[in-house]
């Protein structure tokens, strides 16, 4: 990133410019300063929606008063959630710190507190759905803007096929459709003081809240046996916080397959050669296998 950009960037939200260092982000596009207590999320205008970008802000703003631990949007000096710099769009942030969330295989109440955190948002925009309706992103924004399958197996081609016509013969009533994260993982949580921090709302879409609701159990582990655990602590302290019936939650094993597929055809399409390492060839080989494998 170039530096007169980060220091630029940092002047307009009332920052510092000095003490920045990249703390991650897909394409290494997120800056810290703790002096500041401010993060910096650079994107690309030629890849984002400006529009869904504010309504992302306001999303972070709406949630963050209702209670859900987020990190705060801070508006620049021109009273603005969204600048442009250069060909970049920014957004800024206050910093949260935390401990990651991690070993739950033996920490169930933690898990039924991570279901309750999902379960709120999902409350929160049933609430709210009349404003959230109009979002700008919809559940097939990825799949429309990319060739997926391209170059892909075509097993795996016929498999995708196979989703796409399932996913548009899902209902889309509010009870079961709305804005989601779509990325709440563990990794996107910290925990501090007993409370958990929801992090990164940069794929908020209308969705599937059964989608929503596979996508921490999917990522949670590979093993079926710690899988069905964490399923039945997570949704145990969803139901807590919203509604999900029980044929809804029927949904969840067919969208639990689904990330599966989308995963891999998303990283297959935007991972650089730079990104492609070792590791990563190996883990894009074992989802392969996976979904040729199963049923």
């Amino acid at each position: 990133m170039n530096v007169r950009i980060i220091e630029h960037s940092a002047r307009l939200f009332g920052a510092s410019p000095d003490h920045w260092r990249c703390i991650g982000g897909f394409h290494n596009n997120v800056f810290l300063s703790r002096q500041n207590g401010i993060v910096l999320k650079f994107l690309k205008k030629d890849s984002e929606d400006v529009d869904a970008l504010r309504r992302q802000a306001y999303v972070m703003e709406l949630v963050h008063k209702e209670g859900v631990r987020t990190p705060k949007p801070i508006r620049s000096m021109n009273g603005m959630t969204v600048e442009t710099v250069e060909h970049l769009y920014v957004m800024a942030t206050q910093f949260v710190s935390g401990e990651p969330l991690e070993g739950l295989e033996q920490k169930p109440l933690q898990i039924q507190q991570f279901g309750r955190v999902l379960g709120r948002l999902h409350e929160i925009a049933k609430r709210h759905t009349k404003a959230f309706q109009s979002y700008p992103l919809a559940w097939d924004h990825d799949i429309s803007h990319r060739q997926f399958t391209t170059g892909i197996n075509q097993e795996i081609q016929q498999k995708w096929q196979c989703y796409m016509e399932k996913l548009q013969k899902l209902p889309k009533d509010a009870s079961v459709y709305g804005l989601v994260h779509h990325d709440l993982h563990h990794e996107n949580v910290l925990i501090r003081d007993g409370g958990m921090t929801v992090l990164d709302f940069g794929d908020l879409r209308l969705s599937w809240f059964a989608y929503d609701v596979a996508i921490p159990i999917y990522h949670a582990t590979d093993a079926t046996t710690y899988r069905q655990f964490f399923k039945t602590h997570f949704l145990k302290g969803y139901r807590m916080e919203t509604h999900m019936s029980e044929d809804v939650e029927q949904w969840i094993d067919f969208f639990l397959s689904y990330r599966r597929i989308y995963s891999y055809l998303y990283f297959y399409d935007v991972l650089t050669p730079e990104q492609l390492t070792p590791s990563t060839k190996q883990a894009l080989a074992k989802m392969k296998e996976n979904i040729l494998n199963q049923e």
